[in-house]
Formats: structure tokens, sequence, C-alpha cells
């Protein structure tokens, strides 16, 4: 997690950015799941590969990387929850290679994500740009840990254990309480792929939710299909708010499940 004057720092590198690229922004943030779970049938190698394909098409589209402002939260690991791709020029931006590692703290990964969103809007307003709703995309193949570890003990040596979340849990009501206030001030979208079939319970994915739709299961052999999907749909917002200027939102009109199908079967 990032300190206040981290925060400032980066708000400063924000401003600067956004300068030369005044155009209408559509903030796009996608949170990872990158815990030791991930590494399950080669989960985490799908989605490195599939965020590189995803940013290689867009960077074909000079529209879309004038347009499109991307960030990516990464939950897991050894950092538990990573800035891992600020906002920025995605022409100027490097992906790193996720590696699968340690519990899922998907609460601090909200808090992080909301107010990484915030600060990139306060940029906008500071050069005079024009923005739509932010979008959230939530990628996650297990339930929900606590931030912190618990610590265990077995034949006299202390090893550290993922601690699930509870409803009542700190952490959880203070994201709950930060989303809500945030999704109603902005009005953010956002979208939730629940991987595999770790997730037994929805309920805290749910609690993110903003809308009926707006959790998709999806196998694990779809995960490339998926971003090839995505690829397509966010590739098209710039033209699709330039053809609806009075909807704030491009996902007003373009849904990201929408039209996804798995390989050779019918549609989910």
């Amino acid at each position: 997690m990032s300190t206040f004057l981290e925060r400032i720092d980066r708000q400063k590198m924000k401003i600067a950015s956004l300068v030369d690229r005044r155009s209408k922004k559509i903030p796009f943030v996608i949170l990872v799941d990158v815990s030791g779970s991930m590494s399950a049938n080669d989960n985490i190698s799908k989605v490195n590969r599939g965020l590189r394909a995803f940013y290689d098409v867009l960077l074909e589209d000079s529209k879309v990387c004038e347009s499109l402002d991307l960030s990516i939260i990464a939950f897991g690991g050894e950092e538990r929850v990573q800035l891992a791709v600020d906002f920025n020029d995605i022409r100027k931006q490097e992906l790193p290679v996720f590696e699968a590692y340690g519990n899922t703290p998907l609460c601090t990964a909200i808090v992080t994500a909301l107010d990484n969103i915030e600060d990139q809007i306060d940029a906008y307003q500071a050069v005079g740009i024009v923005n739509t709703k932010p979008i959230m995309l939530i990628m996650t193949d297990g339930e929900p840990s606590r931030y912190e570890y618990v610590e265990l003990y077995e034949n006299g040596e202390e090893y550290l254990e993922a601690d699930p979340l509870r409803k009542t849990d700190k952490e959880f009501l203070e994201a709950k309480a930060k989303f809500d206030r945030f999704h109603k001030m902005t009005g953010m979208d956002v979208h939730i792929v629940a991987l595999g079939d770790q997730v037994k319970d929805l309920y805290f994915l749910q609690q993110f939710a903003t809308g009926p739709n707006s959790i998709k299961r999806l196998e694990d052999t779809d995960i490339l299909a998926f971003f090839k999907h995505l690829t397509v749909t966010v590739g098209s917002l710039p033209a699709a708010y330039d053809a609806n200027p009075n909807h704030k939102n491009p996902f007003e009109v373009l849904d990201v499940f929408e039209g996804f199908k798995k390989p050779g079967k019918k549609q989910l």
C-alpha cells in the first residue's frame, strides 16, 4: 500500500502525463488475482498471456491509445497489493509478468483501486479533461482473505496462512462503505470474473457488483478467449462514446460480457 507522500508524487506525475493528452478519457482499472491458487491449471500464465495480447491489440489503435487510460492492480503475491500499472498513456506503460503466490486480499485491492481512480479523476480536472464514468474489472479465482496472514505453529516452527475474510471484518466493512460512496459519486461500473470452481460463495463479490449481470463465472479454459473478447469490447469504447454523446459511460451501451461465447459452445 502507498504512503501519503507516494500518492502525492504519483499525482504530480499523473498531471504531467496528461498535458499533451487532452482528449476525453475512459478510466479503466483491472484488478488481477495473483494469489497462490492462480498457479492451478496454469491460470497465472493464461492471465499474463491474455493481458499481453490485450495490450498489443489496443496499441494498434491510435484513438484507443488517446482515449483509454488503463491501470492494473495485482492482489496476492509477495507485496499482497500492488499498483502494478498506473494510469498513463498505454504506449508508455510496461506490463509486468505476474507470478502466483500468497493470499487474496480483495478488499485492500479495491480500496487501492478506488484511491487511484479518484486521484486520476482529480488529475483530469486539474488539466481540464472530460472523462467517462470509471470502469472496474475484477478477475479472481478464489474467495477473498484478510490482508494480514494468521501465524500458526507446527512442530515448533512458525508459518503463515491465509485468513479467510469475514462479514464482520473491519477491512471489509470499510472497503464496502468506501466503495458505495464512490459508486454513488461517480456511477462507476464494475464487472467481475469468477475463475474456475474455487469461488463457492459469491457473497463478497456481490457486495462490489453494480448490476444484476455484473458477475460472470468463467472456466479456466476460457481465460484467453475472454481476453480476446475483452480486447474487442474495450477497443470499441471510444467509438461507442462518440456515437452516444449523451451516455457518460460507454458501458451503458456495451456490456463487457455481452456476446462472449465459450469456444465452440453456446453462449454463457
